[in-house]
């Protein structure tokens, strides 16, 4: 199974200094006006926008960090099915967007929703009984969804890369049959 893509320890130092550039020399700017003394105010505010990008940058990357691990979902054990594709998605249930992950292997669709959802559940449909599936658009608007189809049910995600999903998704039914 890929592993996910990870950054280099340095990189939340690289988007600090960034962040801090970008806001510091407005501030610098702005400093430099109220005090009518550039000499000082330019300094301070860079000082400031670089200080702030530290403490911002460093914040964010924490609380990204927990919130991902907040909705993480364990791969389920396919057996000896090769897992394909994976991804985050949310599932149409009702009126709620059911947030998990979706996996496709080569004998199955498989979502399994996360724990802060109203509704927990796995849902899977095997290749062999998918009689449809198509990229949709959520809402009417955006390109992001598929549609897949069974005998019993007709059920929609949203997905990165829609497209991808159904032709691999096609692909994977055409080795079936």
């Amino acid at each position: 199974m890929p592993e996910p893509e990870t950054q280099s320890p340095d990189s939340w130092l690289k988007a600090a200094i960034l962040s801090g550039v970008l806001y510091g020399i407005p501030m610098g700017i702005l400093f430099s006006f109220q005090s009518g003394r550039w000499d000082i105010g330019l300094p301070m505010g860079i000082l400031a926008g670089l200080l702030f990008g530290a403490v911002f940058t460093r914040l964010i990357r924490t609380f990204t960090q927990r919130q991902t691990a907040k909705f993480r979902v364990d791969a389920p054990d396919f057996g000896t099915e090769s897992v394909l594709m994976e991804g985050p998605c949310n599932h149409f249930k009702g009126v709620e967007g059911v947030g998990g992950y979706l996996w496709l292997t080569d004998g199955r669709v498989h979502f399994a929703s996360h724990s802060f959802n109203v509704q927990n559940y796995v849902w899977t449909a095997q290749l062999r009984d998918i009689r449809d599936a198509a990229a949709v658009k959520t809402l009417g608007l955006i390109d992001n969804g598929i549609q897949i189809s069974t005998a019993e049910a007709t059920e929609r995600f949203v997905v990165n890369n829609s497209k991808t999903w159904t032709e691999m998704i096609w692909k994977q039914i055409q080795c079936h049959t």
